[in-house]
């Protein structure tokens, strides 16, 4: 190899996810030799056992790779951490997050906080200090995942 990118090279490309089949296809590098794949995962998707694999012809030669897919099952163990230690009622706060796979070990997460909400629950009302903010004795946070 003379260290080029492979520009318009066709390649097959397949993926498996526990032991089973679930994608094929063919693409094409770019002018860079990049070519960037998107492809559904199954509905009842269990394990986190995904393989890719790749194959292209290059100078007569078949050439393949195989990467493991890494697969998240949506089982996140998602911790808040108040800076401090503690919510300090009426005072605005600073929340560290750690969030962490099946296995314990660190996931990657993209999210959106939509919602704080503060609230301390007094005889079925909302009471508010002077500075409009919400005293809580048992905050929340709501999220939804984008």
């Amino acid at each position: 190899m003379d260290n080029k990118p492979l520009a318009g090279r066709k390649l097959r490309v397949s993926a498996e996810v526990n032991g089973r089949n679930c994608h094929a296809s063919e693409t094409e590098t770019d002018a860079t030799g990049r070519a960037y794949l998107r492809f559904p995962l199954p509905a009842d998707l269990a394990s986190t056992d995904g393989l890719l694999n790749v194959q292209l012809e290059h100078e007569g030669r078949q050439e393949a790779i195989s990467r493991a897919i890494p697969i998240v099952l949506n089982r996140i163990d998602l911790q808040f951490f108040p800076e401090g230690g503690d919510f300090a009622a009426g005072l605005p706060s600073r929340v560290a997050f750690k969030a962490l796979n099946e296995f314990g070990k660190p996931a990657d997460v993209q999210g959106e906080v939509l919602e704080l909400v503060l609230e301390e629950r007094r005889n079925g009302t909302y009471e508010e200090n002077a500075t409009g903010q919400y005293q809580p004795s048992k905050p929340s946070l709501h999220l939804t995942p984008v």
